[in-house]
């Protein structure tokens, strides 16, 4: 099967699928490899899953994961603030 500059296959819907698949499971691997050992000890996973996924999508894959980092700290955060004021933090979240 052919490839682009950067390795990843190309070619018919069920090639894409399979690159996205390749891509997804880095992408994965990367993302289990951070919160395990931290970003220094992640340099192969990384390297696989920027050569899996286009470019975009490991920026785009990145930005998400970091917002979602910023929404559970500031979650958490405001849990920690409400149970500090004496109250239930679970009785105010959204369910």
């Amino acid at each position: 099967m052919p490839v682009d500059s950067r390795g990843a296959r190309i070619g018919g819907e069920a090639g894409f699928k399979s690159s996205r698949e390749e891509c997804y499971r880095a992408r994965d691997l990367y993302f289990q490899c951070l919160a395990a050992k931290g970003e220094t000890a992640c340099c192969a996973e990384y390297q696989q899953f920027d050569q899996r996924c286009p470019e975009s999508w490991v920026q785009h894959f990145i930005r998400k994961q970091r917002v979602e980092q910023y929404k559970e700290k500031v979650t958490q955060e405001g849990r920690d603030k409400i149970e500090e004021q004496g109250y239930n933090a679970s009785e105010y979240e959204r369910g």
